[in-house]
């Protein structure tokens, strides 16, 4: 028994331009309309009537075998394992697609359900965070700010103007003495630079002069000594 069509197998036919073709009654909507005559005469008419019936049964037979076997190509394809389109109705006769419904496999969970969850799930300790950043914030900024404005009023009842302008007067002072002192020892070092630069190949040039004298100097010292204990054992001195 061939089962009905589906829209899907219908769509994928080859012969879906037969099928589509306006109907105008009995097995002649499966004709195509270039096969009639427009004016034919009487008796190639009633001839090409009767070849048009028999070439009907015969597009027919060939119609429906052609959309049985492309259901079985499609119910060898399920069973094989296939994707299902979704927009195929589900085919509840067979066991394959009816057993895999009930197959145990991991619960699609879309992406955004999952950020919204973790979203949901940080909303609690980032407001226990933002609670504690500003508990932070309070107890440091306050305290200073209560401070200032003590320290504001006493200095508006108790400070002494000319005693406040000494003291900044004296500031000044230590101030510009600092400078000065600072000024001092950049002039002290820079001298020292141009003198070590100017002084330290002369003074090398004097050491290395030096050093040749010194050693120059001990070597006459070895000869007189060789001379003088050669002159001693000519007198006989050293022999006694």
């Amino acid at each position: 028994m061939v089962k009905p069509t589906t829209p899907q197998v219908v769509r994928f036919s080859p012969l879906v331009s037969v099928l589509k073709t306006p109907k105008k009654g009995g097995v002649a909507a499966f004709v195509p309309q270039s096969t009639v005559s427009r004016h034919p005469s009487r008796g190639t008419r009633t001839t090409r009537t009767n070849d048009t019936r028999r070439g009907d049964t015969g597009d027919l037979s060939a119609l429906y075998r052609e959309l049985d076997g492309i259901e079985q190509d499609d119910i060898r394809k399920a069973r094989k394992g296939d994707p299902m389109d979704e927009d195929d109705p589900l085919d509840w006769d067979e066991e394959t697609t009816l057993a895999a419904m009930f197959e145990d496999k991991d619960v699609d969970v879309d992406e955004r359900e999952e950020l919204a969850a973790l979203a949901e799930q940080l909303k609690e300790p980032m407001n226990a965070e933002a609670q504690k950043l500003r508990q932070h914030l309070r107890n440091a900024v306050i305290p200073a700010m209560q401070r200032i404005k003590e320290v504001h009023d006493k200095m508006e009842d108790e400070v002494d103007v000319s005693f406040g302008t000494g003291i900044l007067a004296f500031d000044d002072a230590c101030k510009g003495a600092e400078a000065k002192a600072i000024r001092d020892e950049d002039e002290l070092k820079t001298a020292y630079r141009l003198m070590k630069a100017l002084l330290f190949p002369i003074v090398q040039r004097n050491t290395e002069k030096l050093v040749g004298e010194l050693q120059d100097a001990y070597h006459r010292r070895e000869q007189l000594w060789a001379t003088f204990e050669a002159d001693l054992e000519q007198t006989g001195i050293l022999a006694s």
